[in-house]
Formats: C-alpha cells, structure tokens, sequence
C-alpha cells in the first residue's frame, strides 16, 4: 500500500515491483525489444502528482497516450531498466502537466486533469490509461491484427490492475471516451452485471439532474472505490461539460 510516508522514489520502486510481477505472468515478455511495428512506448502509472498529507487519491483514467516513446536506454536494457524508464518519463510528464498555467487550446484531456488537481489541492492526482499502448497514435484496438490486440489487451488488463492494486485510489474517473469497442474492453474487466460483477451502487444522472447517461454514470469499484464515467474531456458534445462540471463541483467533494 502506497501512504504518504512514502516517498515519489520509493513509491516508483514498489510500482516497478508490481509492473515486472505482473508481467511475469505473461508468457512471451518482449520489451523493450520485439514489439510490433506501429505500438508506441509503455505507458505506465507513476506515483501520485500533488496534494497533502490526508488527501484522497484520485486516479483518472484516459484510453492511450499518443506518440509515447521511452528513449535513453543503452542497448543492452532489459525489461525492469525499460520499465523503471517508463515510470520514470511518466512521472516527469505529468508533474509538468500539473505545472502549467496556462491551458491547452480547447478541450483536452489535460485540461480536466489540471482542472481536478486545482480545485482539490489537498488530493493527490493519478493519471493512468486504459490501453498501456497506443496504435498508429491511437486506440490499439483497431489494430488489424488480432493477435496484436490480445496483447495489447493483456498488457494493459495486468498493469492496470497492478496500479490499483498498489496506488489504491479513493476516486477513480474513466475518461476513456465512448467508443464501442473500448467500452467492451473496460466492461470485460470490470462487469457491471452478471455473477462476476465488479461494479455495485451504478447510477445515471438522466432523471434527476438531466445529464444524459452516456455522459455520466457512477458505480461503487471493489474496495468501495468511488467510481465515475464520462466522456473523453476532449468531447465537443454540448453534455460533455455540464457533465464534468457537475461530477467535479458536487459529486466529487
């Protein structure tokens, strides 16, 4: 478990721990070296960026980082020097993130998270993805290769468990977008109904406050995590920003 005793340093080396144990548990490892052409770089978590002692952790979940590359590595690195890379650049990435006053043009991903970690300066942000990889600067679902895309899957399914295994996050906002297959994907690994079902307390907001479902919905994750959905933060719909304003300003406090 992540506190606050812990610092970025040593909370990095217990991420790094967890990202090479899950690994392990995948067949054919081939990082840094042997990923098919078109994958960017591994996009992990880092540690928590901001807040104060006492604070929640609040992870927000994006689909893939575009044009991600892990640079800087000599030769003979392996897997735990690549990986330890990735934790790294990503740590670097979004605390510069965090630090920039000025927001990106129009709507962003970026933009809600700086938007998050400014009205609660006390919790301490998380930023993570659905997809550890992108495609071609996209979703890697649409990959034409299957074999591909159970990769991907795989990867992707093992780290982010990891991350929430160890970061615990109180609060956890998909903000992945809509797109039907990625939908799948996050519902395979966290069902919403039947036996296995890890979503409990799931609620829409159409009727009581008219924001329509497919902009935010709410559920209560395994560990009564504090769950929302809504669209990509880049959405140009007319409901994306009532949507976030209202999961930001009242359901988040």
């Amino acid at each position: 478990m992540v506190t606050w005793q812990h610092s970025a340093t040593a909370t990095s080396n217990i991420l790094l721990k967890a990202y090479l144990q899950a690994l392990e548990d995948i067949e054919s490892v081939d990082l840094p070296t042997g990923m098919e052409p078109g994958l960017s770089g591994l996009f992990v978590a880092g540690p928590p960026s901001g807040g104060r002692p006492g604070g929640r952790r609040i992870m927000i979940i994006g689909r893939e980082t575009r044009k991600w590359r892990i640079t800087g590595l000599g030769p003979a690195a392996g897997v735990s020097e690549y990986v330890a890379a990735a934790i790294s650049k990503q740590a670097a990435f979004f605390d510069e993130v965090l630090r920039k006053t000025c927001p990106d043009r129009g709507r962003s991903f970026h933009n809600f998270t700086r938007r998050v970690g400014r009205t609660y300066p006390n919790d301490a942000i998380i930023y993570a993805n659905l997809f550890c990889f992108a495609w071609n600067a996209g979703n890697p679902l649409q990959c034409k290769d299957q074999a591909v895309r159970e990769k991907v899957k795989r990867y992707s399914e093992v780290l982010l468990r990891a991350q929430l295994r160890v970061l615990k996050p109180d609060i956890v906002i998909f903000a992945h977008g809509v797109h039907r297959d990625v939908v799948e994907y996050r519902r395979s690994l966290f069902p919403t109904q039947g036996p296995n079902a890890a979503c409990t307390e799931s609620r829409h907001y159409d009727a009581d406050i008219g924001i329509p479902k497919d902009h935010l919905w709410s559920c209560k994750l395994p560990g009564s995590i504090r769950c929302f959905r809504i669209q990509h933060p880049s959405s140009t719909s007319p409901d994306a920003v009532p949507a976030q304003d209202y999961l930001v300003a009242t359901l988040m406090r």
